[in-house]
């Protein structure tokens, strides 16, 4: 895992406007009363100097969405509907899921043994070998072979690592088989199992809106470039406490995030990835410091925050994640999607303002050819 992911991760100011996860913090859940700042203060006592941010230019780029896109969204839903079905009349194939016990015994070792392992016969879970020898075998069989294989062996006084030929000797018992059952890609199937009537209006309609989506990241790149030009070109010193903690808090609950997903905790999960606490706080700093720049933006260009902004922000991400507004207050509070709302509103300020410095590229995934067209 590289290090500098958490730059991507923990950029919680600009990534809560994308993704509601990112507003998680590890505080405890504050006042709900009012959507207004918690605390007074002025922004330009912290961002000295301002950047320019009009007459900003930039390249957005849009990568054209290919038939082999539109494939792997059919295969995805193919795979969706694909079910399983135990064989009982044939011996193992190519293909076939097997359930099997086997020891596996190098010479001069002492056997190791799996029971009910499955595996899928030609998928090289298992070497190509053993799993050739499986196949063709019944439910209920068992049979003995002999291979010979690479085994790793480390010095234990320097560390050195060799690899040797051995003969290794399993023992297999075939327990069930099962096969998949792929449907059938027709009119019928898309009809069944999506709004579409024909498998061609399904493709176009994907088409269509595989492409809508590589246009809005393009767009949410763009909003994020223009900002950080900015951000470049300004002098920030100091950070209110209180918005550094909101980025710190939302930082550390997203790793402790996925700190859970691998049975850790959040020290465990950053010592995996290479990471200290440390870069935790000064990604948070970073963080607090593109807050203090959008803020600023708008102080400067006199666009202020309304309630209605705040609701509209809401109500996109309630839209997003299929909840209600009670429930996404009952886990953020209005401090934390008030700052969400203050940096969505930089960055569409930032974009409609430097429209006219934004160079539209569509360009081909493999890089063969790339056309450029002018903003509207």
């Amino acid at each position: 895992m590289r290090k500098n992911m958490i730059r991507r991760v923990a950029l919680s100011a600009l990534a809560i406007t994308m993704s509601v996860s990112m507003l998680t913090g590890c505080n405890k859940k504050k006042d709900n009363s009012s959507a207004t700042k918690v605390v007074e203060y002025d922004v330009m006592d912290y961002v000295t100097t301002l950047g320019v941010y009009t007459g900003l230019t930039e390249t957005e780029e849009i990568t054209n969405v290919t038939d082999d896109d539109v494939q792997a969204e059919l295969d995805s839903l193919v795979s969706q509907h694909t079910t399983t079905t135990e064989v009982t009349d044939r011996p193992a194939q190519t293909g076939d899921t097997v359930k099997i016990e086997y020891t596996r015994t190098p010479d001069g070792a002492e056997g190791e043994t799996k029971s009910d392992y499955s595996v899928t016969l030609g998928s090289g879970d298992l070497s190509e070998a053993v799993e050739n020898n499986i196949m063709a075998m019944n439910i209920g069989e068992t049979k003995t072979f002999a291979l010979k294989e690479n085994e790793d062996t480390t010095d234990e006084t320097t560390g050195e690592t060799t690899s040797s030929e051995v003969n290794v000797t399993y023992t297999v018992t075939l327990n069930s088989i099962s096969q998949k059952v792929v449907p059938e890609v027709n009119d019928e199937f898309i009809s069944t199992n999506t709004e579409y009537a024909t498998l061609e209006e399904y493709k176009k309609a994907t088409k269509e809106s595989l492409q809508k989506t590589e246009e809005e990241s393009a767009v949410t790149t763009t909003k994020t470039n223009l900002l950080k030009q900015v951000i470049d070109d300004s002098t920030v010193v100091g950070t209110p406490a209180y918005i550094y903690n909101l980025n710190y808090n939302s930082i550390c609950q997203n790793y402790g995030m996925y700190a859970s997903y691998f049975g850790t905790d959040l020290e465990g999960y950053l010592k995996q990835a290479g990471m200290t606490m440390d870069d935790i706080k000064n990604s948070a700093v970073e963080s607090t410091i593109q807050v203090l720049v959008a803020e600023a933006i708008l102080k400067d260009a006199k666009k202020e925050v309304t309630d209605d902004d705040y609701q509209a922000q809401v109500d996109k991400i309630t839209e997003q994640q299929g909840i209600t507004e009670e429930k996404l207050l009952e886990s953020y509070s209005k401090e934390d999607l008030m700052l969400t709302t203050t940096v969505q509103k930089a960055l569409d300020y930032l974009y409609d303002t430097n429209k006219d410095g934004i160079t539209v590229t569509h360009v081909d995934p493999a890089d063969v050819s790339s056309e450029t067209v002018a903003t509207e």
